[in-house]
């Protein structure tokens, strides 16, 4: 966890309250150089960074061969983030899969990994239950954002409509369609690496 505050007097009422929270639970300490206590030590702080940003590729290392990472990033209204949390928790065990959540708490930011094998018609079932629901908790229930940091790729694109609905969804084509009226994407597979087109439109 890392706080900022505008003071001094802010950042230590922070740490003092995360403290009374998490001082019940049981925390890993995955190595002797490494406490749960807060710090203002500069170089353990880029170490904590550091680590932090190796996840994904730490996530990827060492999920199954043959396996697909997926990750996803979405936002809720920050009052109701730790609901979201337990929520999409309970949905990540409830459907077979590892469940961790990071992200950007005072902006109601979360992001979630999870691999499974796209050559299985099961692991594609139930990985396709996970979205449906998903979407659902955070659209309906949540009433949030399926995308936050990162843009809408091919696994949110078809959950656009049920959370701008129609009229905003139709905009959004109409925008595409005079601005790329062909359907071309600089980083589609029609575009070469000159950026000149070769699909004719």
């Amino acid at each position: 966890m890392e706080f900022r505050a505008a003071d001094e007097a802010g950042q230590e009422t922070f740490e003092r309250a995360a403290d009374a929270v998490v001082s019940g639970l049981d925390l890993v300490a995955p190595a002797a150089s490494v406490t749960n206590a807060f710090t203002r030590d500069a170089a353990a702080i880029a170490g904590y960074w550091t680590a932090r940003k190796a996840f994904v590729a730490a996530v990827g290392g060492s999920r199954p061969a043959g396996t697909t990472l997926i990750t996803e990033d979405f936002a809720v209204p920050p009052a109701r983030l730790a609901d979201a949390c337990e929520a999409l928790l309970e949905l990540q065990s409830r459907h077979g899969f590892d469940a961790a959540v990071a992200g950007h708490a005072a902006h109601g930011n979360l992001h979630f990994l999870l691999a499974f094998d796209a050559a299985e018609p099961g692991d594609v079932e139930r990985y396709d239950a996970f979205m449906q629901e998903f979407c659902a908790l955070v659209v309906d229930r949540f009433d949030g954002s399926l995308k936050a940091e990162h843009a809408t790729g091919r696994n949110i694109a078809p959950f656009l409509e049920r959370e701008w609905g129609p009229r905003a969804t139709e905009l959004m084509w109409r925008t595409k369609r005079l601005i790329d009226p062909a359907g071309c994407s600089p980083r589609g597979s029609c575009w070469t690496g000159t950026r000149r087109p070769i699909c004719g439109g």
